[in-house]
């Protein structure tokens, strides 16, 4: 299941506060399966930051007006929103059932 998947990466920098000191950082990035649940919980994080962040609601204004003129350019009226989301963010959603199943 996670042969696919990148090895971890690790990355460690510096940043300097107002005062000049160092402040060591450190950060880890990987990857795992996003299940319909991690889905639903980063859909709600993302619409609450869309309320407090002008860069990301600005980043979800121009997607949703990018995925209406696809929806609207789509002869298939069973195209929705979400799908066209899901294509234009290549994202591999797995169900539930499967996660449970390993």
């Amino acid at each position: 299941k996670f042969c696919d998947a990148p090895l971890p990466q690790y990355y460690g920098f510096v940043v300097k506060n107002e005062r000049g000191d160092s402040i060591y950082v450190s950060c880890v990035s990987f990857m795992e399966p996003l299940t319909r649940r991690k889905k639903a919980q980063l859909d709600r994080l993302s619409e609450k930051r869309r309320c407090v962040s002008l860069p990301h609601a600005k980043f979800w204004a121009k997607r949703m007006r990018r995925l209406r003129k696809r929806q609207d350019g789509d002869e298939d009226s069973s195209f929705s929103a979400e799908n066209a989301a899901m294509k234009l963010l290549g994202e591999s959603v797995e169900d539930e059932e499967e996660e449970t199943e390993d």
